[in-house]
C-alpha cells in the first residue's frame, strides 16, 4: 500500500513540475481536455463492461460535442 502512495506522489510531482505551455484547445495541468474525455470513456467501458457499445458512444459523442 505504501508503493502505491509512493508512486501516486511521484506521479503529482511530475505533473506539477512539469512546464506550461500553450496547447492548441484547452488542456488541464497540460493534458489536452480530449485526452482526458477519452481516458474517462476507456474507464467507462473498463467498469460498464456489459454496456460497451452504449459508453462508447456515449463517450464519442461527448468527445464529439
Amino acid at each position: 500500500m505504501r508503493i502505491a502512495y509512493k508512486v501516486v506522489a511521484g506521479a503529482l510531482a511530475l505533473i506539477a513540475s512539469a512546464p506550461v505551455r500553450a496547447a492548441d484547445g484547452p488542456a488541464v495541468l497540460g493534458i489536452p481536455v480530449d485526452f482526458i474525455l477519452f481516458a474517462i470513456t476507456l474507464l467507462g467501458v473498463a467498469l460498464f463492461h456489459h454496456y460497451t457499445l452504449r459508453v462508447a458512444l456515449a463517450g464519442l459523442a461527448v468527445i464529439t460535442v
